[in-house]
């Protein structure tokens, strides 16, 4: 399986569609500041759906593949803004 996407420099995917034989649908193009490109699906991404696929993946443009990204062990939580002493 294969994705066309449309990529920017620090390789987060702002376009996607998935390649296949018969050439129709839509297919994604670059414009000023980004890049596109045809890469191969890993095997072990390839039953998630095209939205899950961009939103986990980005393209390593050194390599000219598609990668998933390194989740962050910690989330990152809102602090409340503290109001002053009500009397």
């Amino acid at each position: 399986m294969k994705i066309t996407a449309v990529y920017n420099r620090a390789g987060r995917i702002l376009a996607a569609a998935i390649v296949d034989g018969d050439g129709g649908g839509p297919i994604p193009l670059a414009s000023k500041g980004t890049k596109a490109g045809t890469f191969e699906v890993p095997l072990a991404s390839r039953e998630l759906g095209l939205v899950k696929l961009c939103s986990s993946h980005r393209i390593d443009a050194r390599a000219s593949r598609l990668v998933e990204m390194k989740q962050s062990g910690k989330k990152a939580t809102k602090k409340k803004k503290s109001r002053g002493k009500e009397d």
